[in-house]
């Protein structure tokens, strides 16, 4: 009896595995289109350290930084595909190797972010310009810098 019980509670466990592994990848690879945005090439610095760009799956580090305040952790990746713009997953964290270059000194200056989409309209023939937003406090978007992945 006790032998059914516990074979039970690892399928069970297995299966509720399974399902949170699911809804996290589908969640992190979901896909958001925007349709409107402005520019602003001035007010940032940014740079894209690794761009790999292939049938299904876009990687994309770098960082990005805005020149006269605190980064505020609000970047957001775009890529054209399909004539839609759509939102990459973006990840923002700490580069204290940039922050030290530029001499900024904030505790909380996270102008490193890691962007990855594994996604089946991503494909080698789209275009692989790279474009970085900040998502603005009234939810606008402004494109602040583009990078052609090559």
């Amino acid at each position: 009896m006790k032998s059914n019980i516990f074979k039970i509670l690892i399928s069970l466990s297995i299966v509720l595995v399974l399902i949170i592994i699911s809804f996290m990848y589908f969640s992190w690879n979901k896909t958001v289109e925007i349709e409107k945005y402005s520019t602003d090439h001035e007010q940032y610095s940014a740079a894209i350290d690794k761009c790999q760009l292939s049938t299904g799956s876009i990687l994309i580090k770098g960082w990005v930084l805005p020149k006269n305040k605190r980064a505020e952790g609000n970047i957001s990746l775009g890529l054209m595909t399909n004539n839609k713009m759509i939102l990459l997953p973006t990840f923002t964290f700490k580069r204290q190797d940039v922050s030290s270059h530029f001499s900024r000194s904030y505790e909380y200056d996270n102008v490193g972010f890691n962007s990855s989409l594994h996604n089946k309209n991503i494909t080698k023939d789209i275009n692989n310009i790279i474009y970085i937003f900040v998502i603005n406090s009234d939810g606008t978007y402004t494109e602040i810098y583009n990078h052609e992945c090559k």
